[in-house]
């Protein structure tokens, strides 16, 4: 669980905005041009690297996309 933790942490920090259950006071707002991204987290040799990709839609797709 403390790694999980851990993880969602890291994630909340690399994002430079306010998303869902995380609120970040230095960055209130949502920034949908250039964070609507999904964030990956892999391991390399033992350390977590964070990276993003695009969304995967599968079912529906927000108005500005559709």
């Amino acid at each position: 669980m403390l790694d999980t933790a851990e993880l969602a942490i890291r994630c909340a920090i690399f994002r430079k905005e306010s998303r869902g259950h995380h609120y970040r006071e230095d960055y209130p707002k949502m920034d949908d041009k250039n964070w609507r991204k999904q964030t990956i987290i892999v391991m390399e040799r033992g350390e977590p690297k964070i990276f993003l990709r695009p969304p995967i839609y599968t079912k529906l797709l927000p108005p500005e996309v559709s």
